[in-house]
């Protein structure tokens, strides 16, 4: 098996007029220079993008291979050293139809949060017999009746090649999809499965996302019950984190059942959670 042995002296660092180190570190291989590889097959000659031993900011970039004089195929190779890619290094691009392959992404949306509102109105009802009719003030409410919220939520993406498909691995899938998880980082967020294309032999790739809601900032105190503001009532507000909706909640409006003539806001959730179930799916 071929080896690399590090040539002594060496590996002191020089700097450029920004700062940016600048180092060589120069082996001995028992390869032809053409043969010399760079991805850490061969002991003792770190591979690409490999940190240097001393100065860990500092990234093998480049390597020159030539040949040994006076040995066939032995290589003197030289391994430049930078913290700014400096010896024109780019990473190879990862293929994404492999088996096993995985990659997060970040995103964001643009969402329009309706809350709803009673807006105040008058009824008039016809009195029996020609009499004067009865106007009444009531509080009207219904879908046109809302308030519309521009937000931001972001997306968490993971993609990934699975190496199988069946019903043992979309059923988890689609099971979960829409479910509320609680992740590593003690958030809530709703999970979307994504589609589920072949890429390859034995090569299926999908993304997991996860919506993250952090619910609608009131624009008023904390308040118990509904607010009224002159001819409106707005829902009311959630203490503690001044809320007027909560994450991954939609407000319903309907009449009171006790029969104030208010009317009555509901918080729901129209999403099951299953705080763990992001454990299940295939590939986590």
């Amino acid at each position: 098996m071929a080896t690399g042995n590090e040539r002594r002296p060496g590996s002191q660092p020089e700097r450029d007029w920004k700062g940016n180190s600048r180092i060589k570190r120069t082996f001995i291989v028992d390869l032809a220079p053409e043969a010399v590889p760079f991805d850490g097959s061969v002991p003792g000659l770190p591979a690409v993008n490999s940190s240097h031993p001393i100065i860990s900011a500092a990234r093998a970039d480049l390597l020159i291979a030539r040949e040994l004089p006076g040995k066939k195929d032995w290589s003197e190779v030289d391994l430049l050293y930078s913290n700014d890619r400096a010896f024109g290094h780019v990473t190879p691009p990862i293929d994404p139809s492999t088996p096993g392959f995985e990659s997060w992404s970040i995103s964001f949306q643009n969402v329009i949060t309706r809350i709803p509102i009673a807006r105040r109105a008058t009824r008039t009802i016809p009195a029996p017999l020609g009499g004067a009719p009865v106007i009444q003030t009531v509080w009207a409410y219904g879908p046109d009746e809302v308030l519309e919220i521009q937000e931001t939520q972001a997306i968490f993406a993971f993609r990934m090649v699975l190496n199988s498909i069946g019903p043992g691995v979309w059923g988890p899938i689609a099971e979960q999809n829409n479910k509320l998880h609680k992740l590593q980082d003690n958030r809530i967020y709703r999970f979307e499965a994504g589609d589920i294309h072949q890429t390859g032999e034995n090569a299926w790739e999908t993304t997991y996302s996860w919506v993250y809601d952090a619910g609608t900032l009131a624009d008023t105190s904390p308040n118990a019950t509904p607010v009224e503001s002159g001819n409106v009532i707005h829902p009311p507000a959630f203490p503690g984190g001044f809320l007027s909706r909560l994450p991954f909640h939609q407000w319903v409006v309907c009449d009171d059942p006790a029969g104030s003539g208010l009317p009555e806001f509901v918080a729901r959730c129209p999403y099951t959670s299953d705080l763990s179930g992001w454990q299940s799916l295939p590939g986590i």
